[in-house]
């Protein structure tokens, strides 16, 4: 009997360990935190993506110091905000999706990154502070909740939005603490109109706040700003990215402290840079040089992931989507033209555009980027311009007439993309803007459409 009773036992206990056991070998990790940033305007030599460079983003190199986390440079598919966002998350190229203007639109064909993931079971939640993230420009697909934290009608040119959004990033995290969840975040405060929000600046002159703001507009319109004025100018783009900065470690802060951070995958990077009269010009929009299209670039990936894997040394906005779902586990739609940075067959080479009207000027170039070289073809002047990114960095020294071979090499790859362009240009829907958003982008610098 005694013998019977310890087979028994033996035997529920033999179940037991192996049920233990089968789980362990079959449990699954649970799916990543979705955390993804876009800080406006950001230059890539203003941040802190990389050991040598002295940015102004000191909170996020500590936060992530000694951390699984990836610090680089990526280039942006576009140099302004509406195509940019608009390839990030669709994975496509502007004019595949026909986002190349102002009231462009993404129509309900395109797949976006919140649709899938929310298709794969995600909680989706985006905190947006410019005007050409609306739902209307069809940025919202896929979101639960889309918070659009601007208000058209507000002629505070000077408003500040970093804390809003970061104050709705700490309740989305609060409130979704038990459902893996994705979040999209975009920090507007380094657009112009910039802020001196430490007072710093000893500037007199007439781009101070309470100067006329038709003057200001004529000014920049006409290129007659002073030395003073770009110094000033460049300060105060400083003083908004330190302020930027500051709330977004409250978000990483926040997630530390609800455990949530280790299994958390955050990517931070902007949608374009700014020109500071290197061209003679200010602001983005006009041009593909890297002031306005290489940008920031940070990747932190969940704990599972090693230190050491290895990155794509050459990337853009279209392998930003593709690269989510492949460390989230999900299959990437065969609809998006990226690939995974952490696929190391992707493409090596770029490709940027532009096709839009500023002031009264329309700006209407393409580009690539392959293997430490660029060439841009200028479609309304007729003109190419090769630059050696490595041995010219400013891209100053146009090598278009002295290295035919470069030239030849580079323009080969070049029609290879006009035409697949060509092939799958895409004519969006438009969007109708208000008479209150047409003045609100009038005085961001989005004049003359």
């Amino acid at each position: 009997m005694r013998s019977s009773v310890k087979k028994s036992i033996f035997a529920v206990l033999l179940i037991i360990v192996v049920i233990i056991i089968g789980s362990m070998i079959f449990r699954k990790d649970p799916p990543p935190n979705i955390v993804f940033i876009i800080i406006d305007t950001l230059r890539a030599d203003h941040s802190h993506m990389g050991d040598d460079v002295a940015g102004e983003t000191p909170a996020l190199k500590k936060l992530f110091k000694n951390n699984s986390a990836y610090f680089g440079t990526s280039y942006s598919n576009a140099p302004w905000t509406l195509p940019s966002i608009s390839s990030m998350i669709t994975s496509k190229f502007p004019s595949e999706i026909g986002v190349v203007k102002r009231n462009s639109k993404i129509d309900e064909k395109f797949i976006t990154l919140a649709e899938v993931l929310k298709e794969n079971g995600y909680r989706t939640h985006g905190v947006i502070t410019h005007i050409f993230l609306k739902k209307k420009y069809g940025l919202g697909q896929g979101f639960d909740t889309y918070l659009e934290k601007i208000d058209s009608s507000d002629n505070n040119l000077f408003s500040v939005t970093s804390p809003i959004v970061t104050a709705e990033a700490i309740k989305i995290i609060d409130e979704n603490k038990e459902k893996p969840f994705f979040m999209f975040l975009h920090y507007f405060d380094p657009h112009y109109r910039y802020v001196d929000h430490e007072n710093r600046s000893s500037y007199k002159g007439p781009f101070l706040p309470d100067e006329n703001e038709a003057k200001k507009a004529e000014i920049i319109k006409e290129n007659l700003f002073s030395q003073n004025d770009l110094e000033y100018f460049k300060e105060c783009y400083r003083s908004e990215i330190r302020f930027t900065d500051i709330h977004i470690k409250r978000v990483i802060e926040k997630l530390k402290e609800q455990g949530l951070y280790e299994n958390t995958l955050i990517v931070i990077v902007s949608d374009h840079g700014e020109e500071f009269g290197e061209r003679g010009t200010l602001g983005h929009g006009q041009s593909l040089f890297d002031e306005q299209t290489k940008i920031p670039f940070i990747l932190k990936l969940p704990g599972k992931f090693e230190p050491s894997v290895n990155i794509r040394p050459s990337f853009s906005n279209i392998d930003i989507s593709p690269t989510i779902l492949d460390v989230a586990g999900i299959n990437i739609p065969a609809s998006f033209r990226g690939t995974s940075i952490l696929d190391e067959k992707g493409s090596e080479t770029i490709f940027m555009e532009v096709n839009e009207k500023k002031y009264d000027t329309l700006y209407n170039q393409c580009a690539i980027v392959h293997k430490g070289w660029k060439l841009i073809k200028d479609f309304e002047n007729n003109k190419f311009e090769l630059y050696d990114l490595n041995g010219d960095k400013p891209e100053k020294s146009n090598k278009f007439n002295s290295n035919k071979k470069m030239f030849f090499s580079m323009f080969k790859i070049l029609k290879r993309y006009i035409r697949m362009i060509e092939d799958n240009k895409h004519i969006s829907q438009k969007t109708n803007l208000t008479a209150e958003e047409k003045k609100k982008l009038e005085t961001l610098g989005y004049i003359g459409n």
